[in-house]
């Protein structure tokens, strides 16, 4: 699609795994596994670029009848190549992150300095 039809979204974030493990990013929508580890997106070790059509978050507007979507997500340390949901450890706190976009975005930095 052109440019002008994608948001992305740049996770930044500083958080050290053991060898063989990875940082994820899963969440609500599809594009993040939709709660599914198996299914998340996996951060590299250097900045992750995940694309987020406008025509998607228009589909989430109509469906929730607001001018903007709300993406829920937390990061999580599992298997690097083979993430399994009872293996994994999830971030610390009864709470979700959350990135808010109007539709009118081309890029949003989603970071964080250090995760413990």
């Amino acid at each position: 699609l052109p440019r002008e039809n994608r948001v992305k979204l740049h996770f930044l974030i500083k958080k050290k795994v053991n060898y063989g493990s990875a940082l994820y990013a899963i969440g609500n929508i599809d594009q993040l596994g939709a709660w599914i580890i198996d299914n998340a997106l996996r951060l590299n070790w250097n900045t992750v670029i995940l694309f987020l059509y406008r025509k998607i978050i228009g589909r989430f507007r109509r469906t929730l009848n607001k001018n903007e979507i709300r993406i829920q997500f937390k990061y999580a340390i599992a298997d690097h190549n083979a993430p399994c949901q009872d293996r994994v450890w999830w971030e610390c706190g009864d709470f979700n992150r959350y990135i808010v976009l109007s539709g009118d975005e081309e890029n949003v930095i989603v970071g964080i300095f250090s995760l413990k």
